[in-house]
């Protein structure tokens, strides 16, 4: 449905070519079709065809690779996968060197974030996370909008420089909402100017305050998102000042005490358990937080 959408609001000078990819990479048409009227005939029938999760495993990167190939430099890719992989800094170099935008959604309970977000980061793409209780097909037609837009980069002064602030997104885009965290005794701004394509606008910034409650819940979530640009003992100190749960706090007990046992122990086999919605079984139910 999220394809489909795609289809309808493309334009018809665009170009557009699926690959579905598993343990095997295969093309649902030998080369990119025009999106003319004919065009989205055609893959609106594929779609309704071939598109299944059917191929056995997650050879991301030669699937990537592939796309790369066929979209070429500056090119355009939508990625929806489970996310399930294992990939190295090397492989993610090898994706970013193909110079094409990656805009990848994450589906499940098991998708590896960190992976997904960090292609769209490097590629200048924007990465949307799919659990088992939403619409996909919104998160795909929001994503395939991205596709079609130049992106927007922003430009920030501040009357006085915080003592940290948030490194601002490489690429923004238009609709998108965008958080950016910073840290000091007065956060005043100078301006914040959006550019795309060359067109400057700079924006009135109007600022509000927030009641004690939800101050110290924000103040905790920014502090989250400073983590990793912390030393590992300056993370811990603010984690644990802050009461973040995180693997700076994660901790292990270890039971010293002896216990006499009557020959051998016995060996007990204990079966993985995956994420609920992982493979397409179980369920995630929805919840809200008062």
């Amino acid at each position: 449905e999220g394809l489909k959408a795609y289809l309808g609001m493309s334009r018809s000078q665009d170009r557009l070519s699926i690959i579905r990819f598993g343990s095997t990479v295969e093309h649902c048409t030998p080369e990119p079709v025009l999106l003319d009227q004919v065009g989205r005939t055609l893959l609106a029938a594929k779609i309704d065809a071939e598109i299944e999760s059917d191929l056995g495993g997650t050879e991301i990167i030669e699937a990537l690779q592939e796309a790369i190939r066929v979209a070429g430099a500056n090119g355009q890719i939508l990625l929806i996968t489970d996310g399930e992989v294992y990939t190295s800094a090397d492989d993610v170099a090898q994706v970013v060197a193909g110079q094409c935008r990656i805009f990848p959604v994450g589906v499940g309970s098991a998708v590896s974030e960190h992976f997904l977000q960090e292609l769209a980061d490097k590629t200048g793409g924007y990465c949307e996370l799919v659990t088992p209780n939403e619409n996909m097909a919104l998160i795909i037609s929001a994503q395939c909008r991205r596709l079609t837009l130049s992106p927007v980069t922003a430009e920030i002064s501040w009357q006085q420089a915080p003592a940290w602030v948030e490194q601002s997104p490489v690429k923004m885009f238009v609709g998108d909402s965008v958080m950016l965290a910073a840290n000091g005794d007065a956060l005043n701004l100078a301006s914040l100017t959006l550019c795309s394509e060359g067109v400057r606008q700079q924006l009135d910034v109007q600022p509000r305050e927030l009641d004690a409650q939800a101050g110290e819940v924000l103040r905790r979530y920014c502090s989250a998102r400073r983590l990793p640009t912390l030393s590992d003992a300056e993370a811990t100190a603010l984690a644990v000042e802050e009461g973040l749960l995180c693997r700076h706090t994660a901790m292990v007990a270890v039971d010293t005490v002896k216990h006499e046992t009557d020959g051998l122990p016995k060996l007990v086999e204990v079966p993985q358990m995956m994420a609920a919605g992982s493979h397409g079984h179980g369920s995630v139910k929805s919840s809200s937080l008062s």
